[in-house]
């Protein structure tokens, strides 16, 4: 009788490959697009120390996730027969999310750099970079005839915009702040997106706060300016373009119309101050306390 044994073991060299994996390999510039350094190996768990962090020339890019130490592959054992090979796992060790430069010149990653230590003894660490992974960033494309009158904002992606409020009391020549906020999956790094002031309204400065987590995100705009006017300002609708990278085409986004009101400033009041006390006329009285102690006072 004939058995066949199967062996449960941790191989000692396993070690397949280190890759760069994106979600997408052909993507638009200011198109977010999730990338991963993930490690194939078939050992059940490995010990990696990153020693070199990847260099994104031309992107922006957000470090979503790392992981170094002792890290589980999810196959704590394997069984295999000696006439068939084990098929590598993966285990993430690094994720980013990267969105190329509107208009860079050039676009390149430099691969990440990890050791990977022993897990026997005498045996000798091992780095390995990251294998390069093609890719192709494609320009936003020009606006097509039919809205040639309106303008491109630099927001790729799909994005929405609220304005706080739609009237904004001031008093002239003094600061008020319009506060909108655009949220979504975009390009959030690049976005500046402001109304058209007339001169009336001087504008002071511009404060942005982002933040999210991954594709999705929100930035929130706060203008402060200044009105120079007696009267109600009113700032119309503005129409502008974004590019939608999944449909390939323009859409166009509003801004909606903002009144600034005017409130007459308080009246000034001024106020006399009383005048210091004038003292009555009268006997001192030291010379009251010194005339009684006199017998013809009394």
């Amino acid at each position: 009788m004939v058995r066949m044994f199967t062996l449960l073991c941790v191989p000692c060299v396993a070690f397949a490959s280190f890759k760069m994996e994106r979600a997408k390999k052909v993507f638009y510039e200011g198109e977010p697009v999730d990338c991963q350094f993930l490690l194939y190996t078939s050992a059940p768990a490995v010990e990696v120390e990153v020693q070199k962090f990847p260099e994104f020339r031309g992107f922006w890019s957000e470090n979503l996730a790392l992981r170094q130490g002792v890290l589980s592959v999810g196959q704590p054992f394997q069984t295999f027969s000696f006439t068939k090979q084990m098929q590598p796992a993966s285990v993430g060790i690094g994720s980013y999310l990267i969105t190329p430069m509107l208009k860079a010149q050039a676009y390149k990653i430099l691969p990440m750099r990890v050791v990977l230590k022993s897990m026997g003894k005498g045996a000798a660490d091992t780095s390995m970079d990251s294998e390069k992974d093609a890719m192709r960033v494609l320009p936003v494309p020009d606006v097509p005839q039919r809205l040639s009158n309106l303008k491109f904002s630099g927001i790729v992606g799909e994005v929405r915009l609220f304005v706080e409020n739609y009237e904004i009391k001031f008093e002239k020549d003094q600061t008020t702040s319009l506060r909108y906020t655009v949220d979504g999956m975009g390009n959030f790094q690049e976005m500046s997106l402001l109304p058209d002031f007339p001169k009336s309204v001087e504008v002071l400065s511009t404060r942005t706060y982002l933040s999210g987590n991954g594709l999705s995100g929100t930035k929130r705009f706060e203008v402060t300016v200044s009105v120079h006017s007696d009267s109600d300002v009113f700032i119309p609708k503005k129409e502008f373009l974004t590019f939608n990278p999944i449909t390939k085409q323009f859409e166009v986004g509003v801004f909606p119309p903002v009144t600034f009101v005017h409130v007459a400033s308080a009246p000034t009041t001024h106020t006399t101050a009383a005048p210091d006390p004038v003292e009555s006329p009268g006997v001192s009285p030291m010379l009251i306390s010194l005339f009684s102690r006199m017998p013809w006072f009394r």
